[in-house]
């Protein structure tokens, strides 16, 4: 009994003393719990923020049909300031044969074909092209430099422009990607510039008309080089590709015009995604006209001639 009333005595008459003495502990008690729960959080953003970003590098990898390795193309970060959209054309299309009479195979001619090679970045990189007649004259030429994508290599793009380059006088080099697939920074303006630098060594070329037209993953490096290299692209056109808002920049300088075709069928690169490419590249001050193919595909090699005639008028516009 004493020790019980002794213990009541202590509860009431110190319990003014022994709350002071628990004040400054519980302080220092919340104050490293707001610590570790702020770290939790913290790590649990981050992680998120991870997973996301990893998941969109593999989204846009699967729909640009790189293989494994180094990314196409950086993620795209969700907490990323909007992206500036702008206005474009947009107009509507009908391919010359249905999607279910394509071939879907395409065996390209090699007649007439040129090889060469320059070294950029301590590698060997080969091209193949096309010199017309009119060419060899003295004369400077208009220069196209067309890109292929995963589903087929540089004379099968050479062949699409064939009856193009005759009468236009028109000289077509095509490069070979490193590895079968393109990179932003290895495939970039310095390996442009050599490229066109060693064909300028042997042909007389006019550099007030260098045109630029990509495939598939071949689209969205010419539409990556024709933002990074104001100045150097007349025009530009591509098809069944598109390039990450968050590599389209403002840039000082002539921007060329850019045409986009994309069909309306095409499960490799919706057209909504096409459409997001048009609206960021004229955010950033390019004159883009979008050309939506009714029930047309992915696939190229069945209209391209049909599709050339079009996008060199684009070009002959500009």
């Amino acid at each position: 009994m004493r020790g019980t009333g002794r213990g009541s005595g202590v509860l009431a008459g110190n319990g003014a003393e022994s709350g002071s003495e628990d004040r400054p502990m519980r302080a220092v008690f919340d104050f490293l719990m707001g610590i570790i729960g702020g770290l939790v959080l913290a790590a649990g953003l981050l992680a998120l923020d991870v997973v996301l970003e990893t998941r969109l590098a593999a989204h846009h990898r699967a729909l640009s049909g790189a293989a494994a390795g180094p990314a196409v193309t950086r993620a795209v970060r969700l907490r990323r300031p909007p992206e500036p959209v702008g206005d474009y054309a947009v107009r509507r299309l009908t391919a010359p044969i249905p999607a279910e009479r394509y071939r879907r195979r395409h065996v390209p001619r090699t007649e007439g074909l040129r090889s060469g090679q320059v070294r950029v970045g301590g590698r060997e990189r080969r091209y193949s092209l096309l010199v017309p007649r009119r060419a060899w004259s003295g004369v400077a030429s208009p220069v196209l430099v067309v890109l292929h994508g995963s589903d087929g290599g540089a004379a099968a793009m050479l062949d699409m422009w064939r009856e193009i380059a005759r009468p236009a006088g028109l000289i077509l080099v095509a490069p070979e990607a490193f590895g079968g697939s393109w990179h932003p920074r290895r495939d970039g303006p310095e390996f442009a510039h050599a490229l066109l630098a060693d064909l300028a060594r042997d042909y007389a070329i006019d550099p007030k008309r260098i045109y630029l037209f990509g495939h598939d993953s071949g689209a969205g490096q010419a539409l990556a080089l024709a933002n990074a290299m104001p100045g150097m692209w007349r025009a530009v056109a591509v098809h069944g590709g598109a390039v990450p808002a968050a590599q389209v920049a403002a840039a000082e300088g002539p921007l060329p015009a850019i045409a986009l075709y994309v069909g309306t069928e095409d499960a490799v690169f919706p057209a909504p995604a096409v459409h997001r490419s048009a609206a960021a590249l004229a955010g950033a001050g390019h004159d883009v006209m979008l050309a939506e193919i009714a029930g047309h595909t992915h696939w190229y090699f069945d209209i391209g001639p049909w599709l050339s005639d079009r996008a060199w008028a684009f070009f002959r516009q500009h």
